[in-house]
Parts: structure tokens; C-alpha cells; sequence
């Protein structure tokens, strides 16, 4: 858990380097503009008309992941991650490796058996 913390940490103080934040565009457009076989960019259209995401913008969000700065990244991890007061930590596990990392952190983790 105190991993996911301290990328949370990581992320609002801006601790990535520019090259870091250019290997993340890329790997967004890498996704965005994948190639699609001609039925699957039929179906991907439809659900871009049903979702009211024009080219225009479809354009616009590319334009955005391009002109992003670091300040926004940390303005985005600080709002939807540092102070997210619903956070959830949910996690799968057997009961006895639970009950163990439990005792090690002072009986932080509430378990619910589901």
C-alpha cells in the first residue's frame, strides 16, 4: 500500500523528468491511433458518434495530451488522487497472508471476507 502512496507522492510533486512526460504522450497516442482492422474502426466510430466525440474533438484531446505541462499533471494526481476523500484500497489475498500484513501495520487494513 505504501507504494501506491508514494507514487501519489511522486505524481503531485512533479518528480518525472520531461522525458518521462514525452514517453507517456506517446504511449497515449500510441493507443489512440492504433491501427484498427476496417470492422473494428467501423464499430470505433459508432462508439464515438453515440459518445457525441467528433474529429473536432477527438482533435482537441490530442492537442491537449500535446500541450500538456508538468504543472498540470501535478494540478490532475493532486485533485483526482492526493485529495480523493473516497479512496479505496481494496485488495485480493488469501486470509492468512491478510491477518499477517495486518499485524505488521498495526491492524490498519479493515478485511471483509467477500
Amino acid at each position: 500500500l505504501s507504494v501506491y502512496d508514494d507514487a501519489i507522492d511522486w505524481a503531485t510533486r512533479g518528480a518525472f523528468n520531461d522525458e518521462a512526460i514525452k514517453e507517456a504522450q506517446l504511449s497515449v497516442f500510441a493507443d489512440l491511433d492504433r491501427p484498427l482492422s476496417p470492422g473494428s474502426r467501423g464499430i470505433h466510430e459508432f462508439a464515438n458518434n453515440r459518445q457525441g466525440l467528433t474529429l473536432e474533438k477527438r482533435q482537441q484531446l490530442r492537442q491537449q495530451i500535446l500541450n500538456i505541462t508538468r504543472a498540470e499533471i501535478c494540478a490532475a494526481a493532486k485533485r483526482h488522487l492526493a485529495e480523493n476523500s473516497l479512496k479505496v484500497d481494496s485488495i485480493v489475498s488469501s486470509e492468512e497472508m491478510l491477518t499477517n500484513a495486518n499485524a505488521e501495520l498495526k491492524n490498519k487494513i479493515n478485511i471483509t471476507r467477500i
